[in-house]
């Protein structure tokens, strides 16, 4: 019945995760929200489906088997129920410098009288200032307990996929309105 609306919310958090990946506190507030309003698409498709005859066994089987939605959920009710979800945070830091290199040369030739003669060369180059780049700082974020190579942002955008494709399934098949 709302499973559309609660889709919409979870999609705004995932945005607003994404934008704030390198503040970490504001990044883990983002990352619960989204954990609690995506958790309430399936909640919303689960009381609907399973108020139709064979709407229950229509939901069970759309979920089960299904690792990312399972894993989601698992991580909703640690942050409702124990303790907040914070995901390790792999910080890159990229610093691109310039460095200016000129050329010189200095030949000392020793005369058998003892004199000594010195040549030098220097190559001037054009004064330039260094267009150094500041330093550039990312962010990635991984469940620990996730066994595949996907960070927190691919899982994420991975599970409101499933939602979608589970909600248009439902609509489909006439066990959700949406």
């Amino acid at each position: 019945m709302y499973e559309r609306e609660k889709l919409k919310e979870a999609g705004y958090f995932f945005e607003r995760m994404a934008a704030s990946e390198n503040d970490p506190a504001a990044f883990q507030y983002e990352l619960s929200a989204f954990l609690s309003s995506a958790r309430s698409v399936l909640q919303y498709a689960h009381e609907e489906a399973g108020k139709k005859p064979a709407g229950k066994q229509w939901y069970d089987t759309q979920v089960s088997g299904h690792s990312v939605l399972k894993f989601f959920k698992d991580k909703r009710d640690v942050n409702i129920h124990v303790e907040p979800v914070v995901p390790s945070r792999h910080v890159s830091v990229s610093i691109t410098e310039r460095v200016m290199i000129s050329e010189s040369i200095r030949i000392e030739i020793q005369k058998e009288d003892g004199t000594v003669v010195v040549r030098e060369h220097v190559e001037q180059l054009p004064e330039q200032r260094p267009q150094g780049k500041p330093a550039e700082m990312t962010s990635r974020y991984v469940f620990d307990d996730w066994k595949g190579p996907d960070d927190v942002g691919d899982l994420s955008r991975q599970y409101l996929s499933a939602l979608d494709d589970l909600v248009e399934r439902g609509v489909a098949d006439g066990f959700l309105s949406g």
